[in-house]
């Protein structure tokens, strides 16, 4: 499926026809045939769509060519008279249409040939002689069956909806009579061509009137010229029709019983195809010059004829099929003849405008298409010739490899003073030439030379060979010796501020802007300051061995492999950092590609004539080339999307195409239209909603993306022909490709709620196992309080209350007595009894109060102080500072029971008669304080087994885990308990 498309971003230009001074024999010829894909030998017609494409009628179906392979067009599944094409006509409306030897005319579209007018008055047996179209009066056919125009019904669409159009009859065979072609004037009066003669018929009223005779004599071939008037071949002449006015020209020597085909191309040339060749008649001219096989037709017997809009003339044959023909891009034949094979060193153009051309055969004059070699025979120093160049009074200067010379008429004089072999001559101001030999450099009055040193801060240096001589835009002469740049200051050499090497050709513009091709690539050099361009630029890595500027704002740039152009303007927009790279055009046919080498010159290797045309060097002759003459050097080129497939379904271009679920595999086959040199078109492409920028892909014409996600693309290609001009619109198309059900939005998130509510079911199930866990784990705890209290304690304080009631029968007397000694010791184990029994007290209380949520740290604090207070006689006083920071659960258990420990030891062993406790909130750091006046302690002494109490060790393990523990104490002073925690270090409490 082919996705076409025109798509420009300026006016489409005209190119130049084939070049009306040359023959086909020194053009560019190729040929297809039935190898080559054409469905057929004979070409019967011939034409250009809207899209770029050729479009080949042949006796075995229709053939599209865009560049790349020929692609044959398949005919419709009914056609009833095989594959045979006898005319192709593109409308105004872009629609092809294809007239087969009978029946109605068929349409492509989509790659396919097909009917989209039916016709009830025209019968499939009817043959078919032509078609034509007029912008007002519409189309034309005419057949056995009468002549027909197409009636279109409004009320539907354009090309795409033709339901309602028909072929209507306007003439009956009788009145029409048999017709071999026919043509439309600018006015939309008919031209009908036949054996009866020429005849016009009026088309602009609504009812039909006999045809009028034109010409009476059998009419062979009717067209019409680019300029609106029309062309006629009959059997006794040719004849020009302008307005219904017929103008006969006298032309010799057409074989005018065989024409098969007349076209006028765009340069106003002539062509006729016969049967015995292909004939142009020049403007002006009255004898055609007639062409054959051995000027590149494959076959003499020619039965089509068209050019292209890139300015190729396109001719089919018979038999052998069909033939491009291009103006050579570097022609090698304006050159002298003798020098086509043979490496030619130097080239220039006096001013009289004769060509002359250094060889190692001598050197070589030619004008007005005469050429005369001069050798050491003729008073040179040597055959072999260097560098010539000319010189002022008619001079010319001879450079040779022994020595220079120089003729004044035809006679040649040797310079003194040089001997050695010249490499470079160059002409500075009116009188002045610049001599580079194995000598050094030179400048040369008159036949009076100054030797050019280098100055003596560069030291010894070795010149080597000269190759270009040039002054800049400052009046400063540049010189490049053994490769490296170097400046003429008065009669010394010397270091230029802008440096170069490897420099190889020089070009001066008018304004002095000097140009040099490198080793590196192109460097320009303007008010003193350089700049290289090189790969990173877009120019091949190619070294350069000339330059030549040309006057329609472009460098060439010759090359081992070639001829190579870039414009300055792009050179300027690259300098600003309004583009990245320049592009390149390289001017050399397929066919003289390996032919055109354009290194080991010497200076002047290249020249401009008056007319621009532009002369080179080469190791092949010396090669010339029209700037103003390319082909096809302006035009845009198409850009079309031949074809585009998502999971091997194809797409159509205009719309959004949607496709279902697949594997997301994309395959894009583009090509920029070019029929001049398209293997060498350019392409870049983007696919938007994946890539990030433009992918390069140079002359390649296809694309493939692999697992594709779903969502919305819009592939896009921009071309460039090989002449280096971009359509910068392009081709384009949409594309959807639908997600899997589990990629769809809806599944993720019915997906997400899933996982969602498993997760909220395992934690719930979780929650409910550790509250189960912690209620069983709380009955536990209460039940062993429960019998710690009702047990434990309750039979420790009945054996307190049985030892108190002992103690007081044996209570103590004034002088000591057994009893008296019980009583001490009954009071003593009392006093053990009931510390026991608080400590236990104070456990079941820790074991209740844990199952509990903490209480907030303050109120806590004051909580414990009144329980304190109840079982003691001890000043007890709480003081809070700050604001109250919140802390962990854990954390605040901890420190109320270093509080609690640090508040029980001042009652019990400290013996403290007032107790304070601070509690202090700072911006992350709290800290609980417990002062007494008791009797102190040693704190070190008083943790562990050796002192049979354990308190001290348990606030410090408790204070480990939450904060920083300090105590403070010595005997008889009392004794500070600090605990400081802060916020940042309870993250894992």
């Amino acid at each position: 499926m082919m996705l076409a498309a025109v798509a420009v971003s300026q006016p489409v230009a005209t190119a130049h026809a084939l070049a009306p001074d040359r023959d086909l024999g020194d053009c560019s010829v190729t040929v297809w045939s039935v190898r080559d894909g054409m469905p057929g030998a004979w070409i019967r017609a011939i034409t250009q769509s809207a899209d770029g494409y050729l479009y080949v009628g042949t006796q075995g179906g229709l053939a599209r060519y865009g560049g790349g392979p020929i692609v044959a067009l398949p005919p419709p599944r009914a056609f009833p008279h095989g594959n045979d094409v006898m005319r192709l006509l593109v409308a105004k409306d872009g629609t092809l249409w294809v007239l087969p030897p009978r029946g109605v005319p068929l349409c492509v579209g989509n790659d396919a040939v097909d009917a989209c007018a039916p016709s009830p008055d025209l019968p499939p047996e009817a043959r078919t002689f032509g078609m034509s179209e007029h912008p007002a009066a519409g189309l034309w056919l005419a057949s056995t069956a009468g002549l027909f125009r197409l009636r279109r019904d409004h009320r539907h669409g354009g090309q795409s909806d033709r339901a309602g159009d028909r072929w209507e009859r306007w003439l009956n065979p009788q009145e029409l009579g048999s017709v071999v072609a026919l043509a439309h004037e600018t006015d939309g009066t008919l031209l009908l061509a036949g054996p009866d003669g020429l005849r016009r018929l009026a088309t602009a009223g609504a009812t039909a009137t006999p045809p009028s005779s034109l010409l009476s004599t059998r009419t062979l071939a009717l067209s019409a010229a680019p300029g609106g008037h029309l062309w006629a071949m009959s059997e006794e002449g040719l004849y020009r029709i302008d307005s219904g006015r017929l103008t006969a020209l006298a032309v010799q020597g057409l074989p005018l019983g065989k024409v098969i085909d007349i076209r006028e191309d765009r340069d106003e040339n002539l062509w006729v195809g016969t049967r015995a060749g292909l004939w142009r008649l020049r403007a002006g001219d009255r004898q055609p010059r007639s062409f054959g096989r051995a000027d590149g037709l494959p076959d003499d017997d020619v039965s089509a004829i068209f050019e292209d809009r890139e300015g190729s003339l396109w001719v089919g044959t018979r038999n052998g099929g069909l033939a491009q023909f291009t103006d050579r891009s570097l022609d090698r034949r304006a050159g002298p003849p003798s020098l086509r094979e043979t490496w030619v060193s130097s080239v220039t153009i006096d001013g009289a405008g004769v060509l002359w051309a250094a060889s190692v055969r001598g050197l070589t004059r030619m004008t007005g298409g005469k050429e005369e070699t001069f050798t050491s025979r003729d008073g040179l120093p040597s055959d072999q010739i260097t560098a010539v160049v000319a010189g002022p009074d008619g001079q010319l200067f001879v450079g040779t490899d022994r020595g220079l010379a120089r003729m004044r008429g035809q006679r040649f004089d040797m310079v003194p003073g040089f001997t050695s072999a010249v490499t470079a001559l160059a002409r500075d101001g009116v009188d002045t030439i610049i001599i580079g030999s194995g000598q050094g450099l030179s400048r040369l009055v008159g036949l009076a030379a100054t030797p050019i040193t280098p100055h003596p801060k560069l030291g010894t240096l070795e010149l080597g060979e000269i190759r270009a001589i040039a002054r800049d835009d400052r009046g400063i002469l540049h010189i490049s010796a053994n490769g490296r740049l170097l400046a003429v200051q008065g009669d010394h050499l010397v270091e230029p501020h802008a440096p170069l090497e490897k420099v190889r050709g020089v070009s001066r513009d008018p304004d002095g802007t000097l140009w040099f091709g490198t080793g590196f690539g192109l460097a320009r050099l303007r008010a003193g300051k350089s700049r290289l361009y090189g790969t990173a630029e877009g120019l091949p890595h190619t070294e350069l061995f000339q330059v030549l500027s040309d006057d329609l704002g472009h460098i060439f740039m010759g090359t081992s492999h070639g001829l190579l152009r870039v414009a300055k303007a792009a050179l300027e927009q690259l300098d600003k950092g309004h583009r990245r790279q320049v592009d390149v055009v390289t001017f050399a046919v397929e066919d003289d590609r390996r032919e055109v080498r354009i290194n080991r010159t010497r200076q002047p290797g290249a020249w401009k004539d008056r007319e621009g045309r532009l002369w080179f060097a080469s190791g092949r002759g010396v090669i010339s080339v029209d700037p103003r003459r390319l082909p096809g050097s302006s035009l845009v080129p198409p850009v079309v999307i031949e074809r585009a497939l998502v999971d091997g379904r194809p797409a159509l271009r205009g719309v959004d195409n949607a496709f279902p679920p697949g594997s997301g595999a994309f395959e894009f086959h583009f090509a920029a239209i070019t029929l001049i040199e398209p293997r060498l078109a350019q392409h870049r492409y983007r696919l938007e909603g994946f890539d990030s920028g433009w992918i390069d892909a140079g002359t390649r014409r296809s694309a493939y993306y692999t697992n594709m996600r779903p969502g919305s693309y819009r592939f896009r290609v921009l071309g460039r022909s090989a002449d280096g001009v971009w359509n910068d619109v392009g081709d384009s198309v949409q594309l959807t490709l639908a997600p899997h059900l589990h990629e769809r939005p809806a599944f993720h998130i019915a997906l997400a709620l899933a996982a969602l509510a498993l997760v909220f079911a395992v934690h719930r199930s979780r929650v409910q196992r550790l509250q189960q866990t912690f209620a069983a784990t709380a009955a536990e705890r209460a039940r062993v309080a429960r019998e710690l209290h009702d047990s434990l304690l309750q039979g420790m304080a009945a054996a307190q209350m049985h030892l108190r009631g002992v103690r007081k029968r044996f209570a103590p007397t004034a002088s000591p007595t057994p009893a008296s000694k019980v009583a001490e010791e009954l009071s003593a184990i009392e006093e053990l009894v009931a510390r026991n029994i608080e400590e236990t007290r104070q456990f079941v209380w820790d074991l209740r109060d844990s199952m509990k949520p903490p209480q907030e740290l303050g109120a806590g604090l004051v909580a414990m102080l009144d329980r304190a207070r109840s079982r003691c006689e001890s000043t007890m006083t709480m003081e809070q500072i700050g604001t109250p920071i919140a802390l962990p659960a854990d954390a605040t258990r901890e420190l109320l029971r270093i509080a609690h420990e640090a508040i029980a030891n001042a009652v019990r062993h400290a013996s403290a008669g007032e107790i304070r406790v601070t509690l202090a909130h700072e911006a992350e750091t709290v800290t609980v304080t417990v002062r007494d006046d008791g009797r102190g302690f040693e704190p070190n002494r008083a943790a562990g087994e050796s002192s049979g109490h354990f308190g001290v060790t348990g606030m410090r393990e408790r204070a480990a885990r939450i904060g920083r523990l300090t105590i403070e104490s010595h005997a008889g002073q009392g004794t500070k308990v600090e605990i400081m925690v802060q916020r940042k270090d309870l993250r894992d409490v």
